[in-house]
């Protein structure tokens, strides 16, 4: 279904088929933003992060995208990663800083 809305080039752009999913979310209640925060909690393997970076125009706003995941994912531009688990308090003071 996510292919017939988008194609199959498209979703070959995204880490996750779900990150096509986020897009068509934001398309309808436009969440993402230029200069907010986002905090991607569970990020592996990063399509949400991916779709976050280029909606909230990061690149040229004071936009941040911060992932965190256990499982440590592949550098995306614009993204900061930690890697950590949520419920540790040292998770906790590196994402605050």
């Amino acid at each position: 279904k996510i292919a017939a809305y988008y194609g199959p080039q498209d979703l070959q752009e995204y880490r996750s088929p779900s990150a096509m999913t986020l897009r068509q979310m934001d398309d309808r209640f436009s969440f993402f933003k230029p200069d907010i925060v986002v905090l991607d909690l569970g990020c592996f393997p990063g399509g949400w992060s991916q779709v976050a970076v280029e909606r909230t125009e990061s690149s040229s706003s004071s936009s941040q995208v911060i992932g965190v995941d256990t499982v440590k994912i592949d550098p995306l531009n614009y993204h900061t990663f930690i890697q950590g688990d949520v419920e540790d308090e040292a998770t906790d003071a590196r994402i605050l800083e």
